[in-house]
């Protein structure tokens, strides 16, 4: 699947509408399209507190869990950005 922009593709056709009578048409179908949510993917790392560990994105403690996991159960974040150990 590929997403585009639509409003960019309205205003393609847009500039065109002198020269392309049906353009109308194209737009209508443009409008009426199906559309999807996306959510944007956040990125994070495990911060390690000894007996447990949080998000860096969300600050949720986690406990019992394998840090091996590969994204906080809390709010979703992808853990691809390596393990920090919180120093006191």
């Amino acid at each position: 699947m590929r997403l585009i922009d639509a409003n960019e593709l309205k205003k393609f056709f847009k500039a065109r509408m002198a020269l392309w009578p049906g353009v109308d048409d194209v737009l209508d179908k443009i409008s009426d399209a199906p559309t999807i949510e996306i959510d944007l993917v956040r990125h994070g790392k495990w911060i390690n507190h000894g007996s447990f560990v949080t998000c860096s994105v969300c600050n949720e403690e986690q406990y019992g869990i394998d840090t091996g996991r590969f994204y906080c159960q809390n709010c979703g974040a992808k853990m691809d950005m390596g393990m920090d150990y919180e120093t006191d």
